[in-house]
């Protein structure tokens, strides 16, 4: 969360319409998986497993939101 990353693309790009994707990994997933990697790390409330992934605290539903909410339109 919060990094910069620059690429570039002028190899890539062709005459015309071009369109860029980005895809995110699932935080969870991923810090689960340093969870088996590096073991379980101790936390008083939570998933644990948000100690390893660069994501903000309060967006795992301990903080003011449940993982449940969706902001959906």
């Amino acid at each position: 969360m919060f990094r910069e990353y620059r690429v570039d693309v002028t190899a890539v790009l062709v005459s015309g319409e071009n369109r860029l994707g980005i895809a995110f990994d699932s935080a969870l997933k991923k810090g689960r998986k340093e969870v088996e990697k590096r073991g379980q790390l101790e936390v008083f409330n939570g998933e644990a497993s948000r100690l390893y992934v660069r994501k903000a605290q309060y967006h795992w539903g301990w903080d003011w939101g449940t993982p449940s909410s969706s902001f959906e339109s």
